[in-house]
């Protein structure tokens, strides 16, 4: 794995749009291995860290919002409504087992702020149903049959839209993708794009596809070959600022792009602990607001995350698992673990918000058609 990039800097005036954004891609920098597809939603992981960070105090709390650029987590739950209005809904539940004193006031300002859906029984087949409705049937079966954890906070994200020009399938026919390990067949889309908002910077080709009725839209990053360590770096230092070079509506553009079907699952502990997150990992009276009665610490944070492409439009999903337990638990050592026909980033935003709600390099598309499913 490479070496991870520096702790973040203060959050100090950073604008709540943007909330997660950097965490976002300084995760996918230090998580993409060169080799493999990788997916994940700064969205979804900044909802979760935004609700553990209402239930904490201290260098905690600041430790959480610092590195989410956040002033107050209220301020980006206010923004979810916008955001399901731009086509991407989200949803938000606590469990929390019988015997944990949670504080009353806490399980309200989730209900009330964050509308959580609150289980105090572990019931994993009632939790993995309201993932897999939540998320559109995209994601199922995460929970497993029995939770160690003595609290866990969950978030999923979702999104099904179509292109505002789709693809036409006649066009597409089976080519060859050069994934880093070595060609492999796909299904390539292809269309004539007269007046497409395009840009490029660095040797990387930049483009924006919108999708109908819908404040989304998919941001694609082409980087020469070899060129994706500098693209994950400058994303990570620059943010979606990066394509503030690309014109609108200006550029003919011929694109040629995979049918995608991706899925990842990720445990961020561990990287998040190196992008400076450390009070958050350890146990203390700090999240009072939770538990008032013993420590408590995030044990570990997990994403699945899934991305589907084809000549209709986009379906794409997330669910953040943030488990946490009290007391004095023995802990474990952490586990190591535009042509596009080649490796490139693709992150789906809000446009008014500026929020990346999924970013993700394709290095390999495991291409399949999709099961068309639009959701209100």
């Amino acid at each position: 794995m490479k070496e991870m990039p520096c702790p973040l800097p203060a959050a100090g005036g950073a604008c709540a749009k943007g909330a997660g954004n950097l965490l976002g891609f300084a995760l996918l920098e230090s998580q993409y291995d060169g080799e493999n597809s990788i997916l994940l939603s700064p969205l979804s992981l900044a909802c979760a860290l935004a609700m553990a960070a209402d239930g904490a105090l201290g260098e905690t709390r600041e430790e959480l919002l610092r590195a989410l650029r956040l002033m107050e987590p209220k301020v980006l739950a206010e923004l979810l409504p916008t955001l399901r209005h731009g086509g991407l809904s989200t949803a938000n539940a606590l469990y929390a087992r019988q015997e944990l004193a949670l504080q009353p006031a806490y399980t309200a300002l989730l209900r009330e702020r964050w509308q959580a859906e609150v289980f105090r029984r572990y019931d994993a087949g009632a939790i993995n149903a309201w993932i897999s409705r939540t998320t559109g049937g995209l994601i199922e079966n995460v929970m497993p049959d029995r939770m160690d954890a003595d609290m866990a906070l969950i978030n999923t994200a979702a999104m099904d839209a179509l292109w505002a020009c789709p693809f036409d399938p006649i066009d597409t026919c089976r080519d060859d993708f050069a994934s880093p390990s070595g060609p492999v067949q796909a299904d390539m889309m292809y269309q004539r794009l007269h007046r497409a908002v395009y840009g490029e910077r660095n040797g990387t080709q930049l483009l924006r596809l919108d999708y109908a009725d819908s404040g989304l839209c998919m941001l694609l990053a082409l980087p020469a070959e070899g060129g994706m360590e500098d693209l994950l770096h400058s994303l990570t230092c620059r943010g979606l600022a990066y394509f503030n070079c690309m014109k609108e509506q200006t550029r003919r553009v011929n694109l040629t792009l995979p049918r995608c079907d991706i899925s990842t699952t990720l445990s961020l502990h561990g990287a998040l602990q190196a992008l400076g997150m450390e009070k958050t990992f350890t146990y203390s009276m700090d999240f009072a607001p939770m538990n008032a009665a013993k420590p408590m610490r995030v044990e570990q944070i997990l994403q699945n995350c899934r991305l589907q492409i084809d000549e209709e439009g986009t379906r794409a999903a997330a669910v953040t698992l943030l488990e946490m337990c009290e007391g004095d638990l023995p802990t474990e050592e952490e586990p190591i673990e535009m042509e596009l026909n080649r490796p490139f980033v693709c992150i789906i935003a809000e446009r008014k918000t500026g929020i990346v709600c999924f970013a993700g390099v394709v290095a390999n598309p495991g291409a399949a058609l999709l099961k068309r499913r639009i959701y209100e």
